[in-house]
């Protein structure tokens, strides 16, 4: 490992202050060796060597992010680099590249164009908003990947994005047909991490939409990379494989869950009918032990105050959202599906549905913005279902839990994942092992939040 360089295209060593994993193992145990371009603080890279390959070498040009990297990941080189500008003969021969281009101008969570009016807003209001460094910093390109393929000729090329990285980028099929012109299998995989896992590995308790774009040199099998999530279907009484069922098959199968793709059952005795699969939970992810630190006892407990300006979104906040709240509980049906102030708006036409619910606060979890998916459609939810993908323009998720009771009675829209799916599933098949009965990890994560009023 060289020493710390300040530069760009310096070899990094480990920072002193940076996160450490305990428990990690930061070496695989096969022989395959891979490259993590657009490294990141090392999420990708974890996975990775978690499945048993070797990181030789993380690139990134944040040098917080490299240094935490290489904190978790001693004996691999790391480089602090522009990649675009980079010489990419320069970087070590590996089987396999991972690279996770920029996504920001393709990302929902980077914020559209109503995202970016409700910024100019609060710029408007708090006037001392600072940027993000990370954030303003212009991150390599998905052409870099091409770049580096055509030097190094990797035998396996996984890019991991944004569903838009493939719908709303013009140039992507173009991209795509230069990994091809190389000689390379693309195979193009949508999936939300929400459906992703197996045991030992937990999926993510967040509805995150992605696409990996799997790629195979000439001369190495292509693999069966199709989503199979493992759900319950009730026709047939016990658990499956769930199969990708596209709405639009003559399309191009690039899409979101429950907007262009659902799961059905693979066996025909049901009709393959469509079928949920199974989730973990918000609640499994919640510290339930940590109450937080209440704004008025800061003092007390030896922390600096809160500035002015953070006071005051405070209060914007309160004033808005602590008060008695409608909710929507029929997905916008007629409506923009979002919660309001019961004080601040009538309540829609009335249909044949139960449309409305009126929560109190303190009784749940609510995202700070509404959601734009079905998946990620309800702005309050309770904590059985996972969280929506949070955006990097501000925190979107507040908690407030009074009681267990909370899960129970809180009135829950289509979509929702109750008990009955959620992670993990049961080890056996048929009614003995339905899906609520089974796992007791399952069962404590959403039955004892503790208050944290």
């Amino acid at each position: 490992m060289s020493a710390l360089g300040d530069g760009p295209g310096q070899l990094t060593a480990p920072a002193p202050n940076a996160l450490v994993l305990p428990g990690f193992v930061s070496e695989g145990w096969t022989d395959i060796d891979f490259t993590d371009l657009f490294a990141g603080a090392g999420g990708s890279s974890i996975g990775l060597v978690a499945a048993g390959l070797n990181l030789s070498l993380a690139a990134n040009h944040w040098k917080r992010a490299i240094e935490t990297h290489a904190t978790n990941f001693p004996n691999s080189d790391h480089l602090i680099a522009d990649v675009t500008n980079y010489d990419m003969r320069r970087l070590p021969r590996t089987k396999v590249l991972w690279a996770s281009p920029s996504c920001v101008w393709h990302s929902p969570a980077g914020g559209n164009k109503s995202e970016d009016q409700i910024r100019a807003e609060l710029d408007a209001t708090f006037d001392d908003y600072v940027p993000n460094e990370a954030a303003e910093r212009s991150r390599a390109t998905a052409f870099d990947v091409i770049r580096a393929a055509e030097v190094h000729r990797y035998k396996v090329i996984i890019v991991e994005n944004v569903v838009e990285f493939a719908t709303k980028w013009k140039l992507f099929d173009w991209w795509k047909a230069g990994l091809e012109n190389l000689g390379y299998t693309v195979q193009l995989i949508s999936v939300s991490s929400a459906h992703v896992g197996s045991e030992g590995n937990d999926p993510a308790a967040q509805w995150r939409d992605r696409l990996y774009v799997y790629c195979t040199a000439q001369g190495v099998p292509v693999p069966d990379v199709s989503p199979r999530p493992t759900a319950w279907c009730s026709d047939c009484d016990e658990t499956v494989a769930a199969v990708q069922s596209w709405r639009r098959p003559n399309q191009r199968k690039v899409g979101k869950y429950r907007q262009q793709y659902d799961y059905r059952c693979p066996n025909a005795r049901c009709r393959y009918r469509i079928i949920e699969p199974y989730v973990r939970p918000a609640a499994s992810i919640i510290d339930w032990h940590d109450l937080g630190t209440r704004i008025g006892d800061r003092a007390t407990e030896g922390k600096r105050p809160l500035v002015a300006a953070t006071m005051r979104r405070i209060q914007a906040g309160l004033d808005t959202f602590g008060v008695p709240t409608m909710l929507n509980v029929n997905h916008g049906v007629g409506e923009d599906g979002r919660a309001y102030p019961a004080a601040a708006a009538p309540v829609p036409a009335r249909t044949t549905k139960t449309g409305d619910g009126l929560a109190c606060p303190p009784c749940w979890c609510r995202s700070a913005a509404a959601g734009t998916t079905p998946a990620a459609a309800p702005s309050t939810r309770c904590v059985p279902a996972p969280l929506v993908t949070s955006r990097v323009s501000a925190p979107r998720h507040r908690l407030h839990s009074r009681s267990s009771r909370c899960c129970a009675t809180t009135p829950r829209r289509p979509g929702w994942m109750s008990p009955s799916r959620q992670w993990p599933p049961p080890a056996t098949t048929g009614s003995p092992s339905r899906p609520g009965r089974s796992s007791p990890r399952t069962t404590a994560a959403w039955t004892t939040p503790r208050s944290a009023t």
